[in-house]
């Protein structure tokens, strides 16, 4: 069976029982994609490739310099 990040993110708030809307999911590649469409909130890393390629403005994506920014803007 082939599996993707985004199948893993539905099978882990399955088993935790919380809903993909409330998740924060970060992301700096093309494998990243299927999980951040997953989830509520989905944020890409500038600079990264995501955003080079013009994900951050193009999509419903967050971007951040850090982590650390991303948890200051909860």
């Amino acid at each position: 069976m082939l599996s993707d990040k985004g199948t893993g993110m539905r099978d882990l708030c399955s088993v935790l029982g919380i809903s993909p809307e409330d998740v924060i999911a970060i992301g700096d590649n093309y494998n990243d994609l299927p999980m951040l469409a997953e989830v509520g909130h989905p944020w890409i890393m500038k600079n990264s490739a995501l955003d080079q390629a013009g994900f951050g403005q193009s999509h419903e994506f967050l971007r951040a310099e850090s982590v650390e920014e991303i948890l200051k803007k909860l």
